[in-house]
């Protein structure tokens, strides 16, 4: 816990990296989700490899067939892709 307290703050720009990413990983989930042909959401990505690999783990989550579920996929994998990023900010 000491640890966590001195530990350096992330720099707005840093945060907005982060946001965007996981946005991102939200976005490429739910189209996943909805049955968005994979070459769409790699298209969608663009040529940034970090696009690209968030788009084709997004594409290999499960889909499940109700809104709910759907919603429920997509947060949860931008929430661990955001943690990530923050993570690795932090290093």
């Amino acid at each position: 816990m000491i640890g966590i307290m001195f530990a350096a703050a992330l720099t707005a720009t840093q945060v907005g990296t982060c946001k965007a990413l996981e946005e991102l990983a939200y976005m490429a989930s739910l189209a996943n989700q909805k049955g968005v042909p994979a070459s769409k959401i790699i298209e969608i990505a663009g040529d940034d490899d970090i696009f690209q690999g968030i788009a084709l783990d997004a594409i290999a989550m499960p889909r499940y067939s109700t809104e709910e579920y759907q919603i429920k996929e997509s947060r949860s994998f931008a929430t661990d892709v955001a943690s990530l990023c923050y993570r690795k900010m932090k290093q």
